[in-house]
Order: structure tokens, then sequence, then C-alpha cells
């Protein structure tokens, strides 16, 4: 992902879904981008680090869930979440 996508999740609002225009792809079905935002206050996870189970702190983070769409079907074509921590870190999966 790129720093525009850490960029326009920043100017999102949490709890609000945008949708794209529909655009075409390389093929005649048009797609959609939708995005949310969802904001964490931090919190407490498990961490494995060789045998041993370790509790860490969270910091706070925004979490943009995108996903890619056809328009026809309403398929789901590409599904990502993002994580942005107010260091500017992002993760991706």
């Amino acid at each position: 992902m790129s720093d525009l996508d850490e960029y326009y999740a920043s100017l999102r609002q949490p709890g609000r879904l945008y949708v794209s225009r529909s655009f075409p792809d390389n093929n005649p079905v048009k797609l959609r981008i939708m995005n949310r935002i969802i904001e964490s206050d931090g919190g407490l996870g498990f961490a494995t680090i060789k045998k041993d189970i370790q509790l860490r702190e969270s910091p706070p983070a925004r979490y943009q869930l995108k996903a890619t769409v056809y328009e026809d079907d309403r398929r789901v074509r590409v599904l990502s979440f993002q994580k942005f921590t107010k260091g500017g870190v992002h993760v991706s999966w």
C-alpha cells in the first residue's frame, strides 16, 4: 500500500462507509472501491517469542477496511485490511 492510502485514511471519518464512483477495469465489468475506518484505543495482546508467551500493549491506531468489488454481481475482488499508527507505521494484511 502506498503513502496515499495512509493520507486518505487520515482524512476519513470513522464509522462512515466511503464508496467510489465506478470505473472500468481491463474487462467490460465496472469496479468500485469501498473504504471504512475503525479507530482503536489500543489494548493488550499476546505475542509468542520462541517458546515464551508475552503480554504486550498496542498503541492507539486507525484501521482501514478496503474492498474492491465488481459492480454487476457485487462479488468482492480484493479485500485488504490496513493499520495506521500515529507514528506513521502501517501494516497491511
